[in-house]
């Protein structure tokens, strides 16, 4: 059975930057950013659009953290699950912990086909934060406080 591959906290270039099919992408990408946040996402969305021809993302405001965690395990139970998500910590370890998401370092090595992704390049105390038993489990997409 093909496991649904979902991303947490990403960075949409890096999906890109391993990318180079020659057909037409679509990403389908949930998250919670309401507000004047929602117009930033929007924003970030329409220049990444127009500056690739082959992909285009689709983001979908879900909610809070909490909606947009319930909405995404509903709908891996019905195969209609996004490619890429953005949630909270929490809801990291509890998708891993239930086998819905596959860790970014091991989604890197499917679709570059090697290790040829520098993951040094990375801020180490950012990607301390995001691994688990030495393997980078999620991306950082933003920061926020209470």
């Amino acid at each position: 059975m093909k496991k649904t591959v979902l991303l947490v906290l990403v960075s949409l270039c890096f999906i890109v930057s391993f990318s180079a099919a020659a057909e037409e992408v679509t990403i389908d990408f949930w998250h919670a950013m309401g507000g004047h946040n929602l117009e930033v996402v929007n924003t970030l969305v329409e220049e990444f659009n127009s500056s690739h021809d082959q992909v285009e993302v689709k983001a979908q405001y879900t909610g809070s953290y909490n909606d947009t965690l319930t909405k995404t395990q509903s709908a891996v139970q019905t195969g209609t699950a996004p490619h890429i998500i953005q949630i909270y910590e929490i809801g990291t370890q509890m998708m891993l912990d239930s086998g819905i998401i596959m860790p970014i370092e091991d989604l890197g090595k499917e679709v570059a086909g090697d290790n040829s992704f520098d993951w040094d390049k990375f801020l180490v105390p950012v990607s301390n934060y995001y691994t688990i038993d030495g393997k980078l489990n999620s991306m950082p997409f933003n920061s926020s406080t209470p």
